[in-house]
């Protein structure tokens, strides 16, 4: 018998992709832990660099297999990530907090998507825990989630010039801005025990960045991102005026860049997104519009430039063309719900709030058929969002349909909502009940609480003006 041919050698195989988690910590035993065993079966090594550590946190960290490093904390957030950089082998880096942890069960899916060499930077969701007890789970399916979700960079392909940039909210910047450097949204969830408001006021964060941005940006005025960051801090201290100073100084400086180099800036449009909000939110709808303006004339497409643009022409008079405009850029964004967006988004950019501001626009262009759509989709992706139950409610009232105005209502009416009660004032008109509408204007006047939608004020003043002709 003659034997069988030898079978040809197989090309061998290329080793699977190594990663790395690289995590910073300074007095993390009572989270540290849960981060780590999160990924325990996921990456080849971690990698923590302790900052000055009281606690167990390194002795957590050795006990749980990781590599510790040891860097004197000096204000620099960009220092101790470089520092944890600098003692990674793995051909990809992930990057997580001790207040963070991988959704159980993805690890498979971030393993497969690094495999595919397709990208060099992934965006990952970041999910907020709306308290320590809260089950990863149940905080991804939206129960036990505080705000939206957001896309972070947390995955990058590990090359010689990686290094992150900025002492305090900390990137790659000049790394993600080389040409060609692909980005890619990677489904693989995060979420965030930080945020809980009880352990963010305990660990006093809000002080501590304001310190921080507050003496980079003396020193460094032309950083407009850290510029921007500074301005959303004063904001949330209650310093408004301070502000908007920082968002108009890191706007400039994001245009002179884009006028310069003929390119959009990093972190442009979160710099475009502060200035247009904070001219918004100052009664200056014009000047929103001015902000969208320019950055669309430098290349910038993001959605909270088109919810911003909306925002504002629903503020003003405004011609056909206007609302046209406002709208095509609304439904450009819904028409691409897999775009990978590097800045933080506004909340509902992509979903609830840009379908509410499209059915508004529809509504305004005596469009309902259009409007219904789209404010149907707003209220079934956020039933508890205030405003899109108004804006539905306001819908049926224009169809003479006051019924299931009122039914949208009716939950914020035992909550105070002023205007809810404009709104229900504005059905019982449609329904011909004019001591109803009396009696639910005057509980309008009563509630100490703003109105959600400074049109409404207004509308109250003619609503009624006319009650009293």
């Amino acid at each position: 018998m003659t034997p069988a041919p030898a079978a040809p050698p197989s090309e061998p195989r290329s080793a699977p992709p190594r990663l790395t988690l690289c995590l910073i910590a300074r007095d993390e035993a009572a989270l540290l832990g849960a981060c780590l065993a999160s990924v325990r079966d996921v990456v080849d090594e971690c990698v923590v660099c302790d900052t000055g550590s009281t606690d167990a946190t390194v002795a957590i960290a050795t006990a749980a297999g990781a590599q510790v490093v040891h860097h004197a904390w000096d204000d620099d957030f960009s220092a101790a990530r470089n520092h944890a950089l600098s003692a990674a082998t793995g051909d990809w880096v992930l990057l997580l907090d001790a207040d963070e942890r991988l959704l159980p069960g993805t690890g498979d899916a971030l393993r497969a998507a690094v495999a595919t060499d397709a990208f060099d930077c992934g965006m990952l969701p970041l999910h907020h825990a709306d308290g320590l007890d809260a089950p990863p789970l149940e905080v991804v399916r939206g129960p036990r989630r505080h705000q939206e979700p957001t896309a972070l960079a947390r995955l990058f392909r590990r090359t010689p010039d990686l290094r992150w940039e900025g002492i305090i909210h900390e990137s790659p910047e000049t790394w993600m801005a080389q040409p060609g450097r692909r980005v890619a949204h990677v489904p693989v969830p995060i979420v965030h025990y930080g945020n809980v408001p009880d352990l963010r006021e305990a660990r006093a964060k809000a002080e501590r960045n304001l310190r921080l941005l507050e003496r980079h940006c003396t020193r460094h005025p032309t950083d407009a991102p850290r510029r921007t960051y500074l301005a959303r801090e004063r904001l949330r201290a209650g310093d408004t005026p301070g502000a908007r100073a920082e968002a108009e100084a890191a706007w400039r400086v994001s245009v002179a860049r884009m006028e310069t180099t003929g390119a959009p800036a990093p972190s442009a449009p979160f710099c475009a997104t502060m200035a247009a909000f904070l001219r918004l939110s100052g009664r200056d709808p014009a000047g929103c519009l001015e902000v969208v303006a320019t950055a669309r004339a430098h290349g910038l497409r993001h959605p909270n430039l088109a919810v911003l643009h909306a925002t504002a022409v629903l503020e003003r008079a405004a011609t056909p063309d206007d609302l046209e405009a406002a709208a095509a850029g609304l439904e450009a964004v819904l028409a691409d719900p897999h775009a990978v967006y590097v800045d933080e988004l506004l909340p509902g950019a992509r979903g609830p709030t840009a379908q509410r501001l499209l059915g508004q626009l529809r509504m305004r262009q005596d469009s309902p058929a259009a409007a219904l759509v789209a404010l149907q989709a707003a209220h079934a992706q956020a039933p508890d969002d205030p405003h899109a139950r108004l804006a539905l409610a306001e819908l049926h009232i224009h169809q003479r349909a006051p019924a299931p105005a009122l039914a949208l209502v009716e939950p914020l009416l035992a909550a105070g909502h002023p205007d809810a009660w404009l709104v229900a004032a504005e059905a019982a008109v449609a329904a011909g009940q004019r001591g109803q509408a009396d009696a639910l204007l005057s509980q309008a006047s009563a509630s100490r609480q703003p109105f959600l939608d400074r049109r409404r004020a207004r509308r109250a003043d003619r609503l009624r003006a006319e009650q009293a002709a």
